[in-house]
């Protein structure tokens, strides 16, 4: 549930690296639950890019929507603190959008 509601909060692309910094989930769960989500389609692999995006935007909203409400705003802020925490300067300049679009919700 957690990999779901981060990968939902991250957008229409992702990457499992990008989960493995914000989730408290170890790495092993994180590669099994993103396998058991390729195979029943609800994620697909961007191809040699190492992301995957969701197969239809409902799956990312349905996700999203496992997030209670009054805890969205926390949430996100979390993930993006998470990820200020553990990125390289370089991965940061380079996510600067995802970063404070998860802070400022965008």
């Amino acid at each position: 549930k957690e990999i779901l509601q981060i990968a939902s909060c991250l957008g229409a692309e992702f990457s499992i690296h990008h989960i493995n910094l914000a989730a408290s989930s170890s790495p092993n769960m994180i590669t099994r639950a993103v396998e058991v989500l390729l195979f029943r389609k609800i994620i697909l692999p961007r191809s040699d890019t190492g992301k995957y995006r969701w197969a239809h935007d409902r799956f990312q909203n349905s996700a999203f929507k496992l997030i209670p409400q009054d805890e969205c705003s926390q949430f996100r802020y979390m993930i993006g603190r998470k990820l200020i925490d553990n990125f390289s300067q370089d991965e940061l300049i380079e996510h600067a959008f995802l970063v404070s679009g998860l802070f400022y919700g965008g």
